[in-house]
C-alpha cells in the first residue's frame, strides 16, 4: 500500500528500515505507553513479523521533505472482515508535528472510500493523554475496554448497508 499526503508517505516496511526502526522502536519515551523498549533482536523479530509479512500488519510512515521514517501506522483488519485497527507509533523527533493525524484522516479516508469498511478501532491505555487527544480530533466514539485499553471506533454508516 501507498498513500502520500501533504507531509508523508505511508509504504511497505523494507529491510533497510531496520535501523531507523531501532531508534524509535528502542526509545523508553516513545515506548513508554506500549511495551519496554526493544531491542535490536526484538526490532528485527517484529519488523518480519508485522512489516515484511503478506499482507502486513503496519506500514512504515516516511516524511517526504526528508525521506526519513518518522514511525509506523498500525493497520489491518481486526475481529471482522469489515473493521480495520488504526494506530501509530512515531519517533520523539516526528511527535507534535500533526503528522499522526494527517495519516489517520488519510487512511480514514482510504478504509471508507476504498476498503468499504463499516468500521476502524483505535485502542490506547487510559493514560495515554496524547493519543486520547487524537483520538478525540479523529470523533472515534468509545466504544468499551479490552484487555485493559479503552476501545474507539469510527464509523462509516454508509458502508453498514452493504454488508
Amino acid at each position: 500500500m501507498r498513500i502520500k499526503t501533504g507531509r508523508l508517505l505511508l509504504r511497505n516496511f523494507e529491510e533497510k528500515d531496520l535501523p531507523q526502526m531501532l531508534d524509535y522502536l528502542g526509545d523508553p519515551d516513545v515506548m513508554q505507553y506500549i511495551e519496554p523498549p526493544f531491542q535490536q533482536e526484538q526490532v528485527r523479530q517484529f519488523l518480519q513479523q508485522c512489516g515484511l509479512e503478506q499482507p502486513p500488519l503496519i506500514y512504515a510512515l516516511e516524511e517526504s521533505c526528508s525521506g526519513n521514517l518518522a514511525g509506523h501506522v498500525i493497520f489491518h483488519p481486526f475481529e471482522g472482515r469489515r473493521c480495520y485497527e488504526l494506530g501509530w507509533i512515531l519517533g520523539k523527533d516526528f511527535q507534535g508535528k500533526g503528522y499522526a493525524l494527517e495519516i489517520s484522516r488519510a487512511l480514514l479516508q482510504y478504509a471508507s472510500e476504498t476498503l468499504r469498511l463499516a468500521n476502524v478501532v483505535l485502542e490506547t491505555l487510559p493514560e495515554n493523554l496524547p493519543s486520547l487527544h487524537l483520538i478525540q480530533k479523529l470523533d472515534a466514539v468509545p466504544a468499551g475496554v479490552k484487555d485493559g485499553l479503552l476501545l474507539f471506533r469510527i464509523s462509516f454508516p454508509l458502508n453498514e448497508t452493504h454488508l
